[in-house]
């Protein structure tokens, strides 16, 4: 039997035994990866563009029923999860780091997958120690720490959605609302648990604890309308065991983010606020978006036209005092200004603007809102 139809068996195969996954699976395009040079097939395995599977028949023919069936179910993950998005490129500093985080995502697919009583190949990235983490804490886990791990056999490539960002948006409340629809009908058929079933949710957006303080207080500042969007799932859905769209909010005129880049903040704390951002700003409407990069002073000011537009340099590295930026956004008029800091800071005077501090601190900011990361 040749590769291709074993994928078209593989695939039916998936259907019957996990029904689930067919709002994740149908609509993707399967092809022999012969036919489709526009995709990067970097390890010769499976790989996704976020859109399809597309597989070397040189490696299918190695496969086991049970692997393959695996491995296809994983490469579905990866789309519903939004692994094949721009979200993570500030992770992307170094040599290697792709392939970190290629290895950091297939252990939280993994684990999902081990959970739900698929069995894993041999030689596949699994550890128990990285239940419930994100995508975040495994690549800095396993970057920090230089462990070394040997890459799979079944490792593929995460290549990204590609299009316009209205396109791009698109796609992806599409996935979402399909992973919604895989989720409703999991937890009706008893094939996942309540604890993996709300770590696939939270895996849609990174998992900081604190987020939700942060998109409420934002939520809180307008009121909300009558539009159904996917960009939020119903919390009353939740807790009826269906994942419905939330309703839409009128928005914000004007956020401004700004990171805290002197030299007490590290990168993965900088890391950590341009992923919080990205949640943010998927959960609400806006129509003017900027992020500053700031110690001293200003060091740089970018317009975030789209989700996916988040920066990933890192500018400054001074010393910290906030006094003249915050005199410079006075003239700006903001809603809201949300400032990711280590609190290590001289405070300045009180604006007319509402500030919240995103901080690791314990202490609490002598204005605005303060809202603490708290270690998992």
């Amino acid at each position: 039997m040749n590769a291709d139809q074993r994928i078209l068996d593989s695939k039916s195969a998936i259907l019957l035994s996990h029904k689930w996954l067919c709002y994740l699976l149908m609509p993707l395009e399967l092809k022999n990866d012969k036919e489709a040079p526009h995709i990067n097939n970097k390890y010769n395995t499976l790989c996704t563009s976020g859109l399809g599977i597309y597989y070397n028949e040189k490696f299918v023919d190695t496969l086991s029923e049970s692997d393959l069936d695996f491995i296809m179910v994983h490469e579905v993950m990866h789309i519903g999860l939004l692994h094949c998005t721009n979200r993570f490129h500030y992770l992307l500093q170094d040599e290697g780091d792709r392939e970190i985080l290629d290895k950091a995502t297939d252990y939280i697919v993994n684990d999902i997958l081990v959970e739900a009583k698929l069995k894993i190949p041999e030689g596949g990235l699994y550890d128990i120690k990285y239940r419930g983490k994100t995508v975040d804490e495994v690549f800095w886990d396993i970057k920090n720490n230089a462990i070394k791990i040997p890459r799979p056999k079944m490792l593929g490539h995460l290549g990204e959605i590609k299009g316009t960002p209205e396109q791009i948006q698109e796609i992806i409340t599409q996935i979402k609302q399909n992973l919604a629809s895989s989720l409703t009908l999991a937890k009706m058929e008893g094939k996942l648990s309540e604890n993996t079933i709300n770590g696939l949710l939270n895996i849609l957006a990174p998992k900081i604890s604190w987020t939700t303080l942060l998109e409420e207080y934002m939520c809180s500042l307008f009121t909300m309308g009558d539009d159904p969007s996917w960009k939020r799932l119903s919390r009353r859905g939740i807790a009826q065991g269906i994942y419905l769209p939330s309703k839409k909010s009128s928005g914000l005129n004007k956020i401004i983010f700004c990171s805290d880049t002197s030299g007490s903040m590290d990168d993965q704390e900088i890391g950590i606020s341009v992923s919080a951002t990205f949640q943010a700003l998927e959960s609400i409407a806006w129509k003017e978006c900027f992020w500053l990069w700031v110690d001293t002073e200003t060091k740089k000011k970018i317009e975030i036209q789209d989700v996916n537009d988040l920066p990933k340099d890192i500018i400054g590295r001074g010393g910290t005092c906030f006094d003249a930026t915050f005199k410079e956004l006075e003239s700006e008029r903001p809603d809201v200004v949300i400032f990711f800091t280590d609190l290590e800071v001289t405070f300045p005077k009180e604006p007319s603007y509402p500030v919240v501090w995103i901080t690791k601190s314990n202490h609490k900011a002598p204005f605005g809102k303060t809202i603490q990361i708290k270690e998992n």
